[in-house]
Protein backbone atom coordinates (compact mmCIF):
# COMPACT_ATOMS: atom_id res chain seq x y z
CA UNK A 1 0.00 0.00 0.00
CA UNK A 2 0.78 3.48 -1.05
CA UNK A 3 0.13 6.97 0.68
CA UNK A 4 -2.17 7.60 -1.72
CA UNK A 5 -4.22 4.91 -1.55
CA UNK A 6 -7.62 4.50 0.67
CA UNK A 7 -7.31 3.02 3.44
CA UNK A 8 -10.78 1.58 2.96
CA UNK A 9 -9.74 -0.18 -0.72
CA UNK A 10 -9.79 -4.09 -0.80
CA UNK A 11 -6.82 -5.82 -2.45
CA UNK A 12 -7.89 -7.48 -5.37
CA UNK A 13 -5.12 -10.53 -3.99
CA UNK A 14 -4.50 -13.13 -6.56
CA UNK A 15 -4.91 -16.77 -4.56
CA UNK A 16 -4.55 -20.48 -5.67
CA UNK A 17 -7.48 -22.41 -6.45
CA UNK A 18 -8.15 -24.30 -2.97
CA UNK A 19 -10.94 -26.48 -2.57
CA UNK A 20 -12.59 -26.04 0.80
CA UNK A 21 -14.10 -29.01 2.44
CA UNK A 22 -16.14 -28.63 5.06
CA UNK A 23 -15.50 -30.12 8.27
CA UNK A 24 -15.90 -33.28 9.80
CA UNK A 25 -18.93 -33.75 12.01
CA UNK A 26 -17.82 -35.00 15.29
CA UNK A 27 -19.66 -38.51 16.01
CA UNK A 28 -20.76 -39.01 19.76
CA UNK A 29 -19.59 -42.24 21.22
CA UNK A 30 -23.06 -43.79 20.38
CA UNK A 31 -23.23 -42.92 16.34
CA UNK A 32 -19.58 -43.98 16.47
CA UNK A 33 -20.59 -47.52 18.22
CA UNK A 34 -23.36 -47.71 15.16
CA UNK A 35 -20.72 -47.04 12.53
CA UNK A 36 -17.67 -48.67 13.43
CA UNK A 37 -19.13 -51.44 15.92
CA UNK A 38 -15.12 -53.22 15.43
CA UNK A 39 -14.02 -50.20 17.94
CA UNK A 40 -16.03 -49.96 20.13
CA UNK A 41 -15.53 -54.18 20.89
CA UNK A 42 -11.67 -52.87 21.23
CA UNK A 43 -12.70 -50.93 24.14
CA UNK A 44 -14.29 -53.70 27.18
CA UNK A 45 -16.10 -51.22 29.76
CA UNK A 46 -17.60 -52.40 33.30
CA UNK A 47 -16.38 -55.71 35.48
CA UNK A 48 -14.59 -58.56 33.92
CA UNK A 49 -13.71 -61.90 36.16
CA UNK A 50 -9.90 -62.36 36.15
CA UNK A 51 -8.34 -65.89 37.92
CA UNK A 52 -11.27 -65.18 40.59
CA UNK A 53 -10.37 -61.88 41.26
CA UNK A 54 -12.50 -58.66 40.00
CA UNK A 55 -10.54 -55.88 38.05
CA UNK A 56 -11.97 -52.63 36.86
CA UNK A 57 -11.56 -51.37 32.75
CA UNK A 58 -12.03 -47.87 32.60
CA UNK A 59 -13.93 -46.65 29.31
CA UNK A 60 -12.01 -44.57 27.17
CA UNK A 61 -13.27 -40.88 27.26
CA UNK A 62 -15.39 -39.08 23.67
CA UNK A 63 -12.11 -37.67 22.37
CA UNK A 64 -9.84 -40.64 22.66
CA UNK A 65 -8.31 -42.87 25.19
CA UNK A 66 -8.02 -42.34 28.63
CA UNK A 67 -4.08 -41.39 29.23
CA UNK A 68 -4.39 -43.01 32.78
CA UNK A 69 -6.31 -46.03 31.01
CA UNK A 70 -2.85 -48.05 31.21
CA UNK A 71 -1.63 -46.92 35.12
CA UNK A 72 -4.89 -47.81 36.47
CA UNK A 73 -5.15 -51.45 35.01
CA UNK A 74 -1.75 -51.75 35.85
CA UNK A 75 -2.92 -50.64 39.20
CA UNK A 76 -6.20 -53.39 39.98
CA UNK A 77 -3.78 -55.92 38.39
CA UNK A 78 -1.35 -55.41 41.41
CA UNK A 79 -3.72 -55.15 43.70
CA UNK A 80 -5.39 -58.80 42.97
CA UNK A 81 -5.15 -61.40 46.02
CA UNK A 82 -2.85 -63.87 45.20
CA UNK A 83 -4.08 -67.16 43.92
CA UNK A 84 -2.84 -70.73 44.48
CA UNK A 85 -3.83 -73.64 42.58
CA UNK A 86 -5.31 -76.29 43.38
CA UNK A 87 -3.33 -78.65 42.06
CA UNK A 88 -0.41 -77.50 44.69
CA UNK A 89 -3.16 -77.38 47.60
CA UNK A 90 -3.91 -80.98 47.03
CA UNK A 91 -0.22 -82.19 46.79
CA UNK A 92 0.51 -79.98 49.70
CA UNK A 93 -2.57 -81.63 51.58
CA UNK A 94 -1.23 -85.26 50.63
CA UNK A 95 2.40 -84.31 51.62
CA UNK A 96 0.84 -83.50 55.05
CA UNK A 97 -0.95 -86.76 55.03
CA UNK A 98 1.52 -88.89 54.57
CA UNK A 99 4.43 -87.26 56.56
CA UNK A 100 1.39 -87.58 59.56
CA UNK A 101 1.28 -91.01 58.99
CA UNK A 102 5.13 -91.55 59.51
CA UNK A 103 5.80 -89.44 62.33
CA UNK A 104 2.33 -92.23 64.06
CA UNK A 105 4.63 -95.19 63.30
CA UNK A 106 7.48 -93.97 64.75
CA UNK A 107 6.29 -92.08 67.38
CA UNK A 108 3.57 -94.86 68.59
CA UNK A 109 5.24 -98.34 67.33
CA UNK A 110 2.63 -100.16 69.28
CA UNK A 111 0.00 -98.76 67.12
CA UNK A 112 1.86 -100.07 63.73
CA UNK A 113 2.02 -103.78 65.39
CA UNK A 114 -1.66 -103.31 65.97
CA UNK A 115 -2.26 -102.27 61.83
CA UNK A 116 -0.40 -105.27 60.86
CA UNK A 117 -1.83 -107.61 63.36
CA UNK A 118 -5.46 -106.46 61.91
CA UNK A 119 -3.95 -106.61 58.45
CA UNK A 120 -2.83 -110.32 59.14
CA UNK A 121 -6.30 -111.36 60.36
CA UNK A 122 -8.12 -109.77 57.30
CA UNK A 123 -5.77 -112.11 55.41
CA UNK A 124 -6.45 -114.88 57.26
CA UNK A 125 -10.45 -113.88 56.78
CA UNK A 126 -10.14 -114.22 53.01
CA UNK A 127 -7.41 -117.10 53.11
CA UNK A 128 -6.35 -116.47 49.81
CA UNK A 129 -4.92 -119.91 47.98
CA UNK A 130 -1.38 -117.94 46.67
CA UNK A 131 1.02 -117.57 47.11
CA UNK A 132 2.45 -119.77 49.02
CA UNK A 133 3.59 -118.12 51.73
CA UNK A 134 0.37 -117.00 53.33
CA UNK A 135 -1.77 -119.83 55.43
CA UNK A 136 -3.52 -122.38 53.28
CA UNK A 137 -7.09 -123.43 52.83
CA UNK A 138 -8.39 -125.71 55.12
CA UNK A 139 -11.78 -127.08 53.54
CA UNK A 140 -14.11 -129.57 55.61
CA UNK A 141 -11.65 -132.80 53.82
CA UNK A 142 -9.00 -131.54 54.40
CA UNK A 143 -6.60 -131.42 57.37
CA UNK A 144 -3.55 -128.37 57.73
CA UNK A 145 -0.52 -129.43 59.72
CA UNK A 146 1.57 -126.47 61.21
CA UNK A 147 5.09 -125.83 59.41
CA UNK A 148 7.17 -128.02 61.39
CA UNK A 149 10.94 -129.88 61.56
CA UNK A 150 10.91 -133.53 61.17
CA UNK A 151 13.64 -136.24 60.93
CA UNK A 152 12.12 -138.43 58.28
CA UNK A 153 13.24 -142.05 58.13
CA UNK A 154 14.35 -144.78 60.44
CA UNK A 155 13.75 -143.85 64.00
CA UNK A 156 16.82 -144.64 66.61
CA UNK A 157 15.23 -147.63 68.55
CA UNK A 158 13.52 -148.46 65.16
CA UNK A 159 14.89 -152.22 64.38
CA UNK A 160 12.39 -152.89 61.26
CA UNK A 161 13.94 -150.34 58.87
CA UNK A 162 15.21 -151.16 55.77
CA UNK A 163 18.27 -149.87 53.80
CA UNK A 164 16.20 -146.81 51.86
CA UNK A 165 15.02 -145.50 55.27
CA UNK A 166 18.60 -144.65 56.63
CA UNK A 167 20.15 -142.63 57.49
CA UNK A 168 17.38 -140.54 58.79
CA UNK A 169 16.92 -137.31 57.47
CA UNK A 170 16.29 -133.74 59.63
CA UNK A 171 13.58 -131.49 57.45
CA UNK A 172 12.02 -128.37 57.23
CA UNK A 173 8.32 -128.97 55.89
CA UNK A 174 6.18 -125.97 55.37
CA UNK A 175 2.70 -125.84 55.99
CA UNK A 176 0.63 -128.86 54.30
CA UNK A 177 -3.31 -129.32 54.13
CA UNK A 178 -3.58 -133.05 53.41
CA UNK A 179 -7.14 -134.86 52.80
CA UNK A 180 -8.69 -136.04 55.95
CA UNK A 181 -9.40 -139.69 54.11
CA UNK A 182 -8.31 -141.72 50.91
CA UNK A 183 -10.03 -140.66 47.76
CA UNK A 184 -13.68 -142.85 47.72
CA UNK A 185 -15.05 -144.36 44.49
CA UNK A 186 -17.92 -141.93 44.77
CA UNK A 187 -16.04 -138.85 44.62
CA UNK A 188 -13.97 -140.62 41.74
CA UNK A 189 -17.00 -141.61 40.10
CA UNK A 190 -17.96 -138.12 39.98
CA UNK A 191 -14.84 -136.85 38.21
CA UNK A 192 -15.00 -139.68 35.69
CA UNK A 193 -18.72 -139.08 35.01
CA UNK A 194 -17.55 -134.89 34.57
CA UNK A 195 -14.92 -136.19 31.79
CA UNK A 196 -12.12 -135.33 34.06
CA UNK A 197 -11.01 -138.26 35.13
CA UNK A 198 -11.04 -142.09 32.77
CA UNK A 199 -11.77 -144.92 34.09
CA UNK A 200 -10.31 -147.13 36.91
CA UNK A 201 -9.37 -150.79 36.50
CA UNK A 202 -12.31 -153.53 37.20
CA UNK A 203 -10.04 -156.80 36.51
CA UNK A 204 -9.95 -158.02 40.25
CA UNK A 205 -13.52 -158.66 42.24
CA UNK A 206 -11.47 -156.14 44.58
CA UNK A 207 -11.97 -153.20 42.52
CA UNK A 208 -13.61 -150.46 43.75
CA UNK A 209 -15.42 -150.00 40.33
CA UNK A 210 -17.02 -153.42 40.56
CA UNK A 211 -18.45 -153.00 43.95
CA UNK A 212 -22.10 -151.49 44.41
CA UNK A 213 -21.91 -152.15 48.37
CA UNK A 214 -19.73 -149.33 50.07
CA UNK A 215 -19.68 -145.69 48.24
CA UNK A 216 -17.15 -144.83 50.86
CA UNK A 217 -14.85 -147.36 50.17
CA UNK A 218 -11.19 -145.87 48.39
CA UNK A 219 -10.92 -145.83 45.19
CA UNK A 220 -7.95 -148.49 44.09
CA UNK A 221 -6.86 -150.40 40.77
CA UNK A 222 -5.88 -146.56 39.36
CA UNK A 223 -2.85 -145.70 38.61
CA UNK A 224 -0.49 -143.24 39.11
CA UNK A 225 -1.93 -140.35 36.26
CA UNK A 226 -5.20 -141.43 36.95
CA UNK A 227 -4.59 -140.55 40.18
CA UNK A 228 -3.09 -136.97 39.70
CA UNK A 229 -5.77 -136.51 36.87
CA UNK A 230 -7.75 -136.84 39.54
CA UNK A 231 -6.26 -134.17 42.01
CA UNK A 232 -5.81 -131.83 39.31
CA UNK A 233 -9.55 -131.65 38.51
CA UNK A 234 -10.44 -130.49 42.71
CA UNK A 235 -7.20 -128.50 42.35
CA UNK A 236 -4.91 -130.20 44.59
CA UNK A 237 -1.98 -132.31 43.64
CA UNK A 238 -0.68 -135.78 45.17
CA UNK A 239 1.77 -135.35 47.41
CA UNK A 240 5.52 -136.09 47.86
CA UNK A 241 6.55 -139.06 49.73
CA UNK A 242 8.79 -136.18 52.45
CA UNK A 243 4.99 -134.68 52.54
CA UNK A 244 2.84 -138.24 53.32
CA UNK A 245 5.37 -138.91 56.30
CA UNK A 246 5.38 -135.70 57.68
CA UNK A 247 1.47 -135.96 57.34
CA UNK A 248 2.06 -139.19 58.89
CA UNK A 249 4.02 -138.05 62.19
CA UNK A 250 1.68 -135.06 62.22
CA UNK A 251 5.19 -133.58 62.75
CA UNK A 252 6.28 -135.66 65.34
CA UNK A 253 8.71 -138.23 65.40
CA UNK A 254 6.09 -141.74 66.00
CA UNK A 255 6.65 -145.30 64.92
CA UNK A 256 2.95 -145.25 63.22
CA UNK A 257 0.71 -142.73 62.53
CA UNK A 258 -1.21 -143.27 65.87
CA UNK A 259 1.24 -143.51 67.77
CA UNK A 260 4.27 -146.04 69.15
CA UNK A 261 2.12 -148.78 70.25
CA UNK A 262 1.44 -152.36 68.16
CA UNK A 263 -1.01 -152.36 65.44
CA UNK A 264 -4.76 -153.36 65.88
CA UNK A 265 -7.65 -153.51 63.71
CA UNK A 266 -8.98 -151.29 65.76
CA UNK A 267 -5.60 -148.95 64.27
CA UNK A 268 -6.07 -149.85 61.09
CA UNK A 269 -7.19 -152.25 58.40
CA UNK A 270 -4.03 -154.24 58.38
CA UNK A 271 -3.15 -158.52 57.69
CA UNK A 272 -5.71 -160.22 59.39
CA UNK A 273 -8.68 -157.54 59.71
CA UNK A 274 -11.22 -158.93 56.81
CA UNK A 275 -9.07 -159.19 53.96
CA UNK A 276 -10.50 -156.44 51.52
CA UNK A 277 -10.73 -152.74 51.72
CA UNK A 278 -13.29 -150.75 53.76
CA UNK A 279 -15.00 -147.54 54.00
CA UNK A 280 -12.73 -144.79 55.05
CA UNK A 281 -12.96 -142.76 57.98
CA UNK A 282 -12.42 -145.68 60.30
CA UNK A 283 -9.10 -145.37 61.70
CA UNK A 284 -8.11 -142.45 62.45
CA UNK A 285 -4.89 -140.51 63.66
CA UNK A 286 -4.54 -138.46 66.62
CA UNK A 287 -4.90 -135.13 63.79
CA UNK A 288 -7.99 -136.72 62.44
CA UNK A 289 -6.42 -138.32 59.45
CA UNK A 290 -8.07 -141.70 58.43
CA UNK A 291 -5.79 -144.59 57.17
CA UNK A 292 -2.17 -144.19 56.88
CA UNK A 293 -1.48 -147.38 57.76
CA UNK A 294 -3.06 -150.07 56.02
CA UNK A 295 -6.57 -149.93 53.99
CA UNK A 296 -4.92 -149.31 50.27
CA UNK A 297 -1.39 -147.95 49.29
CA UNK A 298 -1.31 -144.06 48.54
CA UNK A 299 0.82 -143.14 45.69
CA UNK A 300 3.78 -140.18 45.61
CA UNK A 301 5.33 -138.08 43.08
CA UNK A 302 8.67 -139.78 44.38
CA UNK A 303 10.46 -142.33 41.84
CA UNK A 304 12.64 -143.05 39.20
CA UNK A 305 11.45 -143.45 35.64
CA UNK A 306 8.28 -145.63 35.71
CA UNK A 307 8.91 -146.85 39.10
CA UNK A 308 7.42 -144.76 41.92
CA UNK A 309 7.05 -144.75 45.74
CA UNK A 310 4.02 -145.69 47.91
CA UNK A 311 3.27 -145.06 51.02
CA UNK A 312 1.36 -146.52 54.03
CA UNK A 313 0.56 -150.37 53.22
CA UNK A 314 -2.52 -152.05 53.18
CA UNK A 315 -5.38 -154.39 53.78
CA UNK A 316 -2.55 -157.33 53.14
CA UNK A 317 0.25 -156.24 54.86
CA UNK A 318 2.14 -156.96 58.25
CA UNK A 319 2.40 -154.74 60.86
CA UNK A 320 6.03 -153.61 60.08
CA UNK A 321 4.96 -152.75 56.88
CA UNK A 322 2.54 -150.04 58.22
CA UNK A 323 5.18 -148.30 60.01
CA UNK A 324 5.32 -144.48 58.47
CA UNK A 325 9.15 -144.54 57.67
CA UNK A 326 8.53 -147.92 55.50
CA UNK A 327 8.77 -147.19 51.52
CA UNK A 328 6.98 -149.61 48.54
CA UNK A 329 7.61 -149.33 45.30
CA UNK A 330 5.23 -150.24 42.61
CA UNK A 331 5.16 -149.80 38.44
CA UNK A 332 3.09 -146.59 37.84
CA UNK A 333 0.89 -148.30 35.62
CA UNK A 334 -0.07 -150.33 38.40
CA UNK A 335 -3.81 -150.41 38.64
CA UNK A 336 -4.11 -153.03 41.92
CA UNK A 337 -7.31 -153.50 44.44
CA UNK A 338 -4.38 -152.74 47.01
CA UNK A 339 -3.42 -149.24 45.68
CA UNK A 340 -5.36 -145.99 46.11
CA UNK A 341 -4.39 -142.03 46.64
CA UNK A 342 -5.44 -139.18 48.73
CA UNK A 343 -4.31 -135.27 47.70
CA UNK A 344 -2.81 -132.70 49.24
CA UNK A 345 -2.65 -128.55 48.49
Amino acid sequence: MTDGDDPDTELDLKLPDMTVMPSAPRHTPLELADEEPALELARPVGRARIDGGTREIVPDAPDGPDPELGRDITRKRQSQPFHIPRSLVKLLLLSLLVAAGFAIAFLRPEWLDEAKTRLSEGVEAVRPLMPEALKLPQPDDMVTIAAADFARGCLGDDTACGEDERPPELMTMPELAIDKTEVTAAAYAKCVAAKKCTTPGKRDPLCAARRTDVADLPINCVDADQAAAYCASRGKRLPTAAEWEFAARGGKATLYAWGSDAPTCARANHDGCGGKPVAVGGHESPLGLSDLAGNVWEWTTDGKPVRREIRGGSYLDVARTLRTSNRGWADERTQIPELGFRCVR
